[in-house]
């Protein structure tokens, strides 16, 4: 989206983004929809009782593939080639 976001080290991730989304005058923080993991868990726990709501966008792609990779790629692994038939690709 066209905003800058530097990149640090720093283990208090709620301090770091309401920083910065109010040094850069954002309203919410907007993302690609984060799968289960650390990265969303920070994520999910650093916005929680924050002002700046973190807004994730589920893309198209993920959509597709998502609901097929519940137990690792083997389940997913099978429906690739249809999968990249409904993309297009």
């Amino acid at each position: 989206f066209g905003q800058p976001c530097p990149v640090r080290e720093e283990a208090d991730w709620s301090r770091l983004l309401t920083d910065w989304a109010g040094s850069q005058k954002l309203d919410a923080i907007v993302t690609a929809r984060t799968s289960i993991g650390p990265v969303r868990k920070r994520l999910y726990q650093a916005l929680r009782n924050q002002p700046v709501p973190l807004i994730e966008l589920t893309r198209p792609y993920d959509q597709l593939v998502w609901p097929h990779a519940r137990k690792g790629f083997f389940g997913l692994k099978k429906k690739i080639p249809e999968l990249i038939r409904q993309l297009d690709l």
